[in-house]
């Protein structure tokens, strides 16, 4: 095998016959998201319980960035390999697996920050406990006991104190769903509350608003559709109602696309409005969340251009 080049991307040939319009298949986007976690690995930290970015360094410090650049790239990682139903040609469960028990080893050095300490580790807390869900044969199954039990308490300490009154309570609901499903400490009725919360943000025809006031960007599209799906598949969800807001949640992922795909230009370039527009990959998530459920009428071709 070649050395890997990060400046170098080594896609499969093009499908004229199957994408007409790009050549590009599934293989050509698996081969993208290789190339993304591949060229993460010269920044893990020695015990890869943190991803240390070049740049200037956030408001919430080097050991949160860390942690942020760990928990977004966990999520990739795990929908790759979950995509491919386990398989792992590049050895990302191992990297990650180790990472994952360092960060949440009291005793090592690069540990990561507690969710109770730094507000931004509760939002990385769920992007963890959305990738354990979605790796867990391949991953939290394969953890040792003290592993496991290092992790849970680590989750544990997320769901507590406050949190905005958004999507961030999509956060809290991803978190103690999983830890529910692994036997760790959760709060049920604060579940049920916080999706009784989410319910009252819904307005008409798709459309959530980030929160009680009229919040309306690309939130509404990468928190508040991309997270119920997902959450309704997890296990653990079915004792807070998954199975019946599964159809609603569907509805209205099927009725936002309509308005969602309208609001993206032929060049693909999304409308700038809002928050977080350097969010770029986010913006597709509704999208990509409607091919994967067939939440959607749009045609597959439109959907991925």
């Amino acid at each position: 095998m070649t050395a890997f080049d990060p400046a170098r991307i080594d896609l499969p040939p093009e499908d004229r016959t199957l994408s007409p319009i790009t050549g590009w298949t599934r293989n050509h986007w698996a081969a993208v998201a290789d190339h993304l976690l591949l060229s993460l690995r010269p920044y893990f930290s020695s015990s890869r319980s943190r991803v240390q970015l070049p740049g200037i360094v956030s408001s919430h410090g080097t050991a949160s960035d860390g942690l942020e650049g760990f928990a977004r790239s966990f999520m990739l990682y795990a929908f790759r390999l979950h995509g491919d139903g386990g398989d792992d040609p590049y050895d990302f469960t191992e990297w990650y697996r180790s990472g994952l028990a360092a960060g949440c080893d009291p005793a090592n050095p690069e540990r990561w920050p507690r969710p109770s300490d730094v507000g931004q580790a509760k939002v990385e807390a769920a992007s963890i406990a959305l990738g354990l869900q979605l790796t867990r044969p391949w991953l939290w199954d394969r953890l040792g006991e003290s592993e496991q039990r290092n992790v849970i308490a680590w989750l544990a300490d997320a769901p507590d104190g406050w949190y905005p009154d958004n999507n961030w309570l999509w956060f809290r609901i991803t978190v103690e769903t999983f830890l529910a499903s692994v036997g760790g400490p959760h709060d049920p009725e604060r579940i049920r509350q916080d999706l009784a919360t989410i319910e009252s943000y819904y307005r008409t025809d798709g459309w959530y608003a980030d929160g009680p006031l009229r919040a309306f960007d690309y939130y509404c599209g990468w928190a508040m559709h991309l997270y119920p799906l997902l959450w309704t598949d997890s296990a653990g969800a079915d004792a807070f109602g998954a199975r019946a807001l599964e159809p609603v949640f569907r509805s209205r992922l099927t009725d936002f696309l309509d308005d969602h795909a309208a609001l993206i230009g032929a060049d693909g370039m999304p409308v700038l409005q809002g928050r977080s527009l350097i969010y770029r990959f986010a913006a597709a998530a509704p999208l990509w969340m409607g091919a994967v459920t067939g939440a959607t009428r749009l045609p597959a071709g439109t959907l991925r251009r």
